[in-house]
């Protein structure tokens, strides 16, 4: 018969593992308002886009001034970060500018003196990415993007059956393969990216 200590032990150990990970999924996971960052986005946008210089449009991930004036707002994406081993998310937003459902600019809000401002704007080949990582994986649920500044590096946080997965951006595959990493995977583990962060 099975020690009945040893049963105990590995039940104790699976039941704070199951804790742990159910937490860090919650935290990932929760529904949050983006109202106020939506308004904020709304209330700010028309200024920026107005100081864009006639035939520069391209500049800014625009074809032309009527691209500039048919823009939409899409949903914002939340930026994560990795403090003590844990994803925790950031105050740092981007959303999504779009012309006909494409994405073209990214406006970033972050708080200044607990207030949502956009403090930067552009950032059209980063926009233009994710949408197209996101498409391409259109079977997983869209999380965040990972931002781990020590390497530069973006990655896509993406959801499945409650796993998640790390898909590398075009900073993240130049810096694996600064290190040595010729062919980056299409995606990688959380324990990946954590060895990746130590071995930096």
């Amino acid at each position: 018969m099975i020690n009945r200590n040893l049963i105990n032990i590995l039940l104790f150990f699976f039941i704070i593992s199951f804790i742990s990970c159910s937490t860090i999924k919650k935290n990932i996971t929760q529904k949050k308002d983006f109202s106020e960052i939506v308004k904020i986005a709304q209330k700010e946008l028309s200024q920026i886009l107005n100081k864009i210089p006639n035939g520069e449009e391209k500049l800014y991930g625009f074809n032309n001034a009527e691209e500039i004036a048919n823009v939409k707002i899409n949903n914002p994406i939340e930026f994560y970060k990795i403090e003590n081993e844990e994803l925790k998310t950031t105050s740092s937003y981007r959303v999504p500018i779009t012309v006909a459902d494409e994405f073209r600019a990214l406006a970033t809000i972050e708080y200044i003196n607990d207030t949502p401002h956009i403090v930067d704007f552009g950032a059209n080949i980063l926009a233009k990415e994710i949408q197209t990582v996101c498409k391409e994986n259109s079977k997983m649920n869209f999380v965040g993007i990972l931002r781990i500044y020590d390497m530069y590096s973006d990655f896509i946080i993406m959801s499945k059956k409650q796993n998640y997965f790390f898909i590398p951006l075009t900073s993240a595959k130049m810096y694996l393969k600064s290190i040595g990493i010729s062919n980056p995977d299409n995606y990688y583990s959380k324990s990946q990216v954590l060895s990746f962060i130590k071995n930096k």
